[in-house]
């Protein structure tokens, strides 16, 4: 061999001058070649110069270099192998073709490396992953940002996009941001990093974000063709085809594989065809992915749905809604759209006709200038999907409706995975009606559920002598009757009962379901002839049932069913009260009152159960001693988590690291700031931290104060910031002076509450009138302790007069007003006089009126006059609990 002088300078490696400098892996394969000759060259001459710098240990160290490299490549293309394997054409995830074939790679490896064992029989795809990149992290030598992402892929492979997506997130955080510490290969791995959120995304069905999130890395877009090209399936995807033929502009057609969901669109779609090149996906694998448990339930966000509704179809009757996922946009539209869809399937020409003629998926496009047909947003929505869902008998029994804000639907394997789960809920939905609907269990109670039940059947007016109900109250999936009445159909339930599966059709259908003809399945009775179930509470969440069945058929189908109806619906929110009052008592030992007679409470309580059912923060404001702690603990009823516990925290007491720890506490429990305008500034700092934060964290918080924050925050009281995040679910209660109708019901349930269990003493009428004018403003618990006073020195009375009433309140030292101001009175005292003395038909009884008030009727009707009120009507103007009044 020729002897070779050391070059100084740039001529040193005179050899590369044949390699092309691109950084490729057959240019750096070609250098380590340049270099086992250059040492073979030197330790065979025995120059003195060149064993000086290319002694033995340098050999070892390239050698070493040089197998580390190939264990890399062999470990890259196995990766991509078992994860294409896998993933099959299901993901939008790419990864390059392997540069190795399968068998080669292993060899290589086995080679290379001591100790490696080739796939064993039956060792999962995904096993086979993670032991492959632990030999990466372990003898590849390869940097870790690359073996982040590596592992990034693989959770996204086992987990699904949206673990994938927060691995690959974590994973473009952990890169260097500042030039110098970037490299090629770094930015190369950030690019990678980028174009594996963007197919997450996709693959989560959540394409706007995805082309909000390319455009938020425009720059690494224009120099990468996957990420350009990610961009143009976007804006297809996205109704923006001009868009996407702008960014498909210079760039080579794909050649590579298509995820499925856009080879069905680019089938269903032929004019998306030039933007849609690629292959269609292997043979699919068999397990479900992203993976799920067979008992989970469905929900809208893993197909990348706005609407996703579960449809059950009752054969000869229409179809109702089982269960029902939309976003906040066409939640106002829904009612009436599922009214609209409930006799579809009879329409000629409708979607779901065309399912149930071939039981195959009906999938629609928006067409550029026209709605889509049949959706809920039909001027925004771009696609709908009706998915059949079959019976163990391979019949139709309902249909998995998904509508999209754009083109990208599902791929049919993976709607199938959820189509699959859905029949099973539905299944889970008959068997349950068909079994539990005979085994009603029978609890009827003598207490506020059954008297609330009572007072419903009786403001329906109908009469019983051919009729009976049964109020039955909903506990998750379990039915109790608490109640019952009526002279028809008298044979006993605990021997004759039908398998009332009335009761699940009405919970399913969200609203009333009745039949006309004997029918033992639908009966809870076997004799009814006819019968009508009305669910009590908001569609999907009823918490109780009112049942009447008859001996006559059709007895429900003119004006007494319509009645039943509307009943139901006004005074549903008495049933539920009477729920919490049960509750309340058992829990606190104390029973509540509530004036269930007034629509305006009764408005007030469907309120407080809808802020019980948010998860945001609950404000409840209003004067001292009007109930705000009866109201938080409402609150916390309504919000599902009745055997979690309220932790009373007083504003004044408060410290700031406890109220910290009290923030980070169960989610199942609530936590109740009582007094938010007495907290210290360190404790709003603190408070306003944890809302900006860890809000959906923790406990329910509720807070109170005697006044409206936004008055709080105008005087410095409270930070303006943090009224910003409190001020949201707002309840207000109002003092007991404003709502003086209640004091008669109020002040007798105190009273028999005092007496323990023995008879109390009745009220005189002058002595009621005197608590009426009373402005009471220490509120329901100043008017709790004087009745307690009184209640003591009338333990042997059985009526309570004005005389001994004037007497108590003397020797307490409590002044009383004997008429409220007449010259300007305020209008809701005249308003409040009206509905406590009205009479049964609503009109005005001035005399009674004016007793109450202490004036005489003529200064009444004079006042009435003044303040425009009419002898009708004046009942709906009076709306304390509203907030309406003045």
């Amino acid at each position: 061999m020729p002897r070779m002088k050391r070059r100084e300078g740039p001529g040193e490696e005179p050899l590369k001058l044949l390699i092309e400098p691109d950084g490729s892996e057959r240019a750096r394969s070609l250098e380590d070649f340049v270099r086992f000759f250059r040492i073979l060259a030197a330790d065979v001459s025995g120059l003195e110069e060149q064993a000086a710098i290319l002694d033995s240990d340098l050999a070892q160290q390239e050698l070493d270099r040089a197998s580390q490299r190939r264990v890399h490549e062999g470990l890259e293309s196995l990766l991509r192998h078992y994860l294409c394997w896998h993933l099959e054409g299901r993901s939008f995830l790419y990864l390059e073709a392997p540069s190795l074939a399968v068998s080669d790679a292993w060899r290589l490896l086995t080679e290379e490396l001591e100790g490696v064992a080739l796939p064993g029989p039956g060792e999962a795809t995904l096993s086979i992953v993670a032991r492959l990149i632990g030999i990466l992290e372990d003898h590849s030598g390869a940097h870790p940002a690359m073996i982040s992402l590596w592992r990034a892929r693989w959770v996204y492979a086992l987990q699904g996009p949206v673990a994938g997506e927060e691995a690959l997130r974590r994973t473009l955080e952990s890169l260097p941001t500042t030039p110098m510490d970037a490299g090629d290969g770094i930015d190369l791995i950030r690019r990678r990093a980028v174009e594996g959120v963007a197919e997450a995304l996709l693959d989560r069905g959540s394409a706007r974000l995805a082309g909000a999130w390319l455009s938020e890395h425009s720059e690494l877009v224009r120099r990468g063709a996957r990420l350009r090209r990610l961009a143009v399936w976007t804006r297809l995807v996205c109704g923006d085809v001009a868009g996407a033929r702008r960014a498909q502009a210079y760039l080579e057609p794909w050649g590579g594989r298509l995820p499925d969901a856009l080879v069905e669109l680019r089938e269903r779609e032929p004019d998306a065809l030039p933007l849609l090149s690629g292959v269609a996906g292997g043979e699919r694998a068999r397990c479900p992915w992203p993976p799920r448990r067979t008992d989970e339930p469905i929900h809208r966000g893993e197909s990348g749905a706005i609407a996703m509704i579960l449809f059950q179809l009752d054969p000869g009757r229409g179809a109702h809604s089982h269960r029902a996922e939309v976003a906040p946009t066409l939640c106002g539209s829904l009612d009436a759209w599922l009214t609209e869809r409930a006799m579809t399937p009879f329409d000629h020409g409708s979607s779901e006709q065309e399912l149930l003629a071939t039981a195959a998926p009906v999938i629609s496009h928006r067409e550029e200038g026209r709605g889509l047909r049949g959706a809920i947003g039909a001027e925004s929505s771009m696609a709908t999907c009706l998915e059949p869902l079959m019976d163990r008998r391979g019949e139709v029994m309902g249909w998995l409706y998904l509508e999209f804000e754009h083109h990208l639907v599902p791929a049919q394997a993976r709607r199938r995975e959820l189509a699959v789960a859905a029949e099973r809920e539905l299944m889970r939905a008959r068997e349950l009606g068909a079994g539990r609907g005979r085994e009603v269990t029978q609890r009827v109670e003598d207490g506020p559920l059954a008297r609330s039940f009572e007072a419903l059947v009786e403001r329906t007016g109908m009469k019983l002598a051919r009729r009976r109900w049964w109020g039955l109250e909903r506990q998750g999936e379990e039915l109790a009757l608490v109640a019952g009445g009526g002279e028809g159909l008298t044979a006993p339930l605990d021997t004759h009962r039908g398998q009332a599966l009335l009761l699940r059709r009405a919970l399913a259908a969200g609203g009333a379901v009745s039949f006309d003809e004997p029918d033992e399945a639908l009966s809870l009775h076997p004799a009814a002839g006819s019968g009508i179930a009305v669910p009590l509470g908001p569609r999907g969440e009823a918490f109780g049932l009112l049942l009447v069945e008859s001996s006559r058929r059709k007895d429900f189908a003119g004006g007494v069913g319509e009645r039943i109806v509307q009943t139901a619906r006004e005074w549903g929110s008495a049933v539920r009260i009477a729920q919490f009052v049960r509750w309340h008592e058992e829990r606190f030992a104390k029973e509540l009152h509530f004036p269930v007679e007034s629509p305006d409470f009764l408005a007030f309580a469907e309120r407080v159960a809808r802020v019980g059912r948010s998860a945001q923060v609950a404000v409840v404001s209003g004067p001292s001693g009007a109930g705000k702690s009866v109201l938080a603990r409402w609150i916390h009823y309504e919000g599902g988590s009745r055997s979690g516990r309220i932790h009373v925290m007083p504003g004044s007491l408060v410290e700031a690291s406890g109220l910290r720890a009290r923030l980070e506490g169960e989610a199942d429990h609530s936590l109740l700031i009582d007094g938010v305008e007495e907290l210290s500034g360190e404790g709003q700092v603190a408070l306003v931290a944890h809302l900006e934060e860890r809000a959906d964290l923790g406990p329910r918080l509720i807070v109170t104060s005697l006044r409206p924050l936004g008055e709080l925050a105008s005087e410095g009281v409270l930070r303006r910031d943090l009224v910003g995040r409190l001020d949201r679910l707002s309840l207000f209660v109002p003092p007991l002076a404003d709502r003086r109708e209640e004091l008669e019901g109020l002040a007798r349930h105190l009273l028999s509450r005092q007496a323990e269990g023995v008879r109390p003493p009745e009220l005189e009428e002058e002595a009621l009138a005197v608590l009426w004018r009373q402005p009471w403003e220490g509120g329901v618990r100043e008017l709790e302790n004087f009745l307690c006073k009184l209640s003591n020195e009338a333990m042997d009375h059985d009526l309570i007069d004005a005389g001994l009433l004037e007497r108590v309140a003397a020797e307490s030292r409590v002044p009383l007003r004997l008429r409220t101001p007449s010259r300007h009175p305020r209008k809701i005292d005249l308003l409040s006089a009206l509905v406590t003395s009205q009479t049964q038909a609503g009109r005005a009884n001035k005399t009674a009126a004016a007793r109450y008030l202490g004036w005489d009727p003529d200064t009444l009707v004079a006042r009435m006059r003044d303040l425009q009120i009419s002898e009708r009507g004046f009942a709906a103007l009076h709306r304390p609990w509203s907030r309406s009044a003045t």
